[in-house]
C-alpha cells in the first residue's frame, strides 16, 4: 500500500514504524506525539519528585516524607505528584501500566517472584531511586543494587 511522503516522513519522524500502515494523518501523529509527551512528564515529575526526598528516612508502609518511606509507598508517593494513581504493594504496582524489556527513565522496576519483593524508579545510566532499607532511606544506586530485576513497567 502506498503512503503519501508527507505522511511517511512525519510518521518516521515521530519513531513509528511504517509497516503495513493503511494511513494516518497528522492529527492522529500528533496525538500520538501528546500521549508520549504526558507519559515522558508523568514520569519527569515522578524522578523529580523522588530526587526532592532524596535521604528521608525508610519506614515499613511509610508513604509519605512526614512518615518516611518503604519501595512501594514512595514509588506510589512520587508518582502521585505526577496525578498518576498506583496502589500500595509492588505486588500490586507491578499490574500497572505495560511490560518493558529494557527501562527507559521513569519506568518501575521489579525485583522478586512477580515483582513481590521490591520496586524502584529508573533513573536512567543503569541508576534507580528508591526507598530499599533503614540505613540508606530514600537512595540513588544502582539497578543491580538489591539484586537482578525481574521485571520493568511503564506506566
Amino acid at each position: 500500500m502506498r503512503v503519501s511522503p508527507r505522511i511517511a516522513g512525519v510518521v518516521a519522524a515521530a519513531g513509528i514504524a511504517v509497516l503495513g500502515v493503511s494511513a494516518c494523518t497528522p492529527a492522529q501523529v500528533q496525538a500520538w506525539r501528546n500521549a508520549q509527551w504526558q507519559k515522558s512528564s508523568a514520569a519527569e515529575t515522578a524522578i523529580s519528585s523522588g530526587y526532592s526526598v532524596l535521604g528521608y528516612r525508610y519506614a515499613w508502609g511509610g508513604s509519605s516524607p512526614s512518615t518516611g518511606f518503604d519501595c512501594s509507598g514512595f514509588v506510589r508517593w512520587a508518582y502521585s505528584t505526577a496525578g498518576v494513581y498506583l496502589p500500595g504493594g509492588s505486588y500490586n504496582q507491578i499490574n500497572y501500566g505495560y511490560a518493558v524489556s529494557w527501562p527507559q527513565r521513569g519506568d518501575l522496576v521489579f525485583y522478586g517472584p512477580g515483582g513481590s519483593q521490591h520496586v524502584a524508579i529508573y533513573v536512567g545510566n543503569g541508576q534507580v531511586i528508591q526507598a530499599s532499607n533503614p540505613s540508606t532511606g530514600v537512595h540513588v544506586a544502582s539497578m543491580y543494587y538489591i539484586g537482578t530485576p525481574s521485571a520493568f513497567r511503564r506506566v
